[in-house]
């Protein structure tokens, strides 16, 4: 899910922008600064999860959840601070004449992407927390 929404703004973003100018030119550039960074995230996340698969024990997966609770917790600060970030730009924007289109653009476009990662961490929580609580019960 996460892997398709950053290639989905690599795509989106990286062509849109040669298309468009002002603020739909710099919500796209965003974007797609946005999409490649996700990418790498996403494909090293891949990677470690097909090495934990392969040395799956125990204390590895204790030691892995331990991890991932200590992760999502970062994210979804960070995911609020993206959200803060691009609301504090797009208000910039709004009392610049010299750069509203470029501090507008990027700052809904950060909005946008905080607002997803959120979502998507607050999916994976849940996911994580169902799965947990029938373990225990297992």
């Amino acid at each position: 899910m996460f892997g398709g929404w950053a290639i989905a703004n690599v795509v989106v973003g990286g062509t849109g922008m040669f298309f468009t100018d002002g603020y739909w030119h710099h919500f796209h550039h965003m974007n797609a600064a946005w999409g490649s960074i996700n990418l790498i995230v996403a494909g090293a996340f891949l990677y470690q999860v097909r090495q934990l698969r392969a040395t799956a024990s125990r204390p590895v997966l204790t030691q892995t959840e331990r991890q991932f609770r200590r992760f999502l917790r970062i994210n979804l600060g960070l995911d609020l601070l993206y959200i803060a970030v691009g609301y504090w730009l797009n208000q910039q924007g709004a009392g610049s004449l010299t750069h509203q289109a470029m501090l507008q653009g990027f700052g809904q476009a950060i909005m946008l992407q905080g607002v997803t990662l959120l979502s998507v961490d607050l999916l994976s929580l849940t996911i994580w927390l169902k799965r947990r609580a029938r373990l225990q019960r297992t």
